[in-house]
């Protein structure tokens, strides 16, 4: 999620926006087939269990491996950059969220139960303070990813700057794997406090296998046997798809260890993907990666438009609208034009901004 914050636009690496964009379709679709509360009772739970198993871990693992040696060396600056890339971002989008909320209200895009109802200017104080301190709003809910990513990228650095400093980072990756290590093992068990349970820190596993994927070039050894490796990973994450429920629900440290290994796997399989002489001509994938952050951010409100249509369609009663994160209960195909809908209206905004920005750019020089 963070290429931006590595290189310029000019320096992208393909391939990891294609996996990027892999990785936030499959996040797009797995809201929008959760149209049932009972997450066991929607129609595509195979397809949600297959996708769950790499697309965050996948997100994890990318940010890993455009890491930089930079961050430990210059550990302020490397922290003020990861504040800017996540922190900035969750802030202001959340804000958005908050200063809308009573429009939203009004436009039945939520209400008391599908969200936090009417807010008066006491509930607008107390919401801009959560904010500030790491909670979201109610359409903002698929970024506690960047509020995780922030936490363990700080957690990296300043491990790391230690690491390098340690017998001239002699012990550089032992020490990373060490704290790595610990962090999953009492993440996974369940043993930290109520805040930093909800940040999930297991996900510095797949950091930390990303950091190594790009130390030690693991994808051009991917490259020597693509199509074993790609039918090999396919077969494992398909197998886990149908044999565990790890992606959905984890409630012991088995699964955990399990998320883990398949987590991989799917990682792999995406990677392998990205780098298809199919996804490299049509680079419409890497594209959608590259604005995976807007995306995140308002694929919820995106999908609203979808319902609205459903409503009027199906001549269903408005006091539906609020339904989240998708109108529940009612199958057929309409999860696809939620998907197509929640990728393709963020892509145009954030088209829109980027290329405003380009022009502020060139009008300040």
């Amino acid at each position: 999620m963070d290429a931006k914050d590595i290189c310029h636009e000019k320096q992208r690496i393909t391939y990891v926006d294609a996996v990027k964009g892999f990785a936030i379709i499959f996040i797009v679709i797995q809201h929008a087939i959760t149209n049932n509360p009972d997450i066991w009772q929607i129609n595509q739970i195979y397809l949600l269990r297959f996708i769950t198993q790499m697309a965050m871990p996948a997100f994890f693992f990318v940010n890993g491996f455009l890491y930089s040696r930079k961050y430990a060396e210059r550990p302020v600056w490397g922290i003020l950059r990861k504040i800017k890339a996540y922190y900035i971002p969750f802030v202001g989008y959340n804000f958005f969220f908050l200063i809308c909320n009573n429009l939203f209200v009004k436009l039945y895009l939520q209400n008391d139960v599908y969200g936090d109802g009417w807010y008066g200017a006491a509930d607008y104080i107390k919401h801009a303070i959560a904010i500030l301190t790491g909670h979201r709003e109610h359409m903002g809910g698929a970024m506690w990813f960047l509020r995780s990513i922030l936490v363990i990228s700080v957690i990296f650095i300043v491990a790391d700057s230690a690491a390098v400093r340690i017998k001239e980072g002699k012990y550089r990756h032992c020490t990373l794997g060490f704290v790595t290590l610990m962090i999953v093992t009492v993440a996974g068990a369940g043993l930290l406090p109520g805040g930093l349970s909800n940040f999930r820190l297991e996900g510095i596993f797949f950091f930390y296998m990303g950091f190594l994927a790009k130390e030690y070039d693991w994808n051009s050894k991917l490259q020597k046997g693509r199509m074993v490796w790609l039918l090999l990973c396919a077969a494992i994450c398909l197998s886990g798809s149908l044999l565990f429920a790890i992606g959905v629900a984890r409630t012991t440290f088995v699964e955990e260890v399990l998320y883990l290994v398949l987590g991989c796997a799917g990682i792999a399989f995406l990677f392998l993907c990205a780098q298809t002489s199919l996804v490299e001509k049509f680079p419409v994938i890497a594209k959608i990666g590259s604005y995976s952050l807007e995306i995140m951010c308002l694929h919820f409100l995106a999908f609203k438009v979808v319902s609205i249509i459903m409503i009027i369609l199906l001549n269903l009663p408005l006091a539906r609208l609020p339904e989240y994160p998708v109108i529940m209960y009612i199958g057929g195909g309409w999860w696809l034009l939620y998907t197509a809908v929640g990728i393709w209206l963020p892509c145009i905004y954030a088209s829109i901004l980027t290329k405003c920005r380009s022009k502020i750019k060139t009008l300040a020089k």
